[in-house]
């Protein structure tokens, strides 16, 4: 790499070549949580429905575990995340 030194700023600037990737792979992050069942991934939920009687709803749980666990679902949250609700107290009606 070569650098550059400004006087009168006394900083230092930094030139690529062109034999340098223009970034850099990044191997250590862990692959998005998505489509997968959160009554299923959840060993404590899953104990807690039978422990409290809910075995007979199991299913209808496990379907909604599965809605709640789709990438789509969890992109439907971060959006509602970045764009929050806002009151409109008052209409062209009054």
């Amino acid at each position: 790499m070569a650098r550059s030194t400004t006087k009168a700023e006394g900083s230092v600037a930094v030139h690529r070549g062109a034999e340098e990737p223009a970034t850099h792979a990044v191997t250590n992050q862990s692959p998005p949580l998505q489509d997968y069942n959160l009554l299923s991934a959840d060993r404590a939920l899953s104990e807690a429905v039978d422990r409290e009687g809910a075995a007979w709803a199991r299913a209808s749980i496990s379907e909604v575990g599965e809605i709640a666990g789709r990438a789509e679902t969890i992109e439907w949250g971060m959006q509602a995340n970045e764009h929050p609700p806002r009151l409109r107290s008052h209409d062209r009606f009054g």
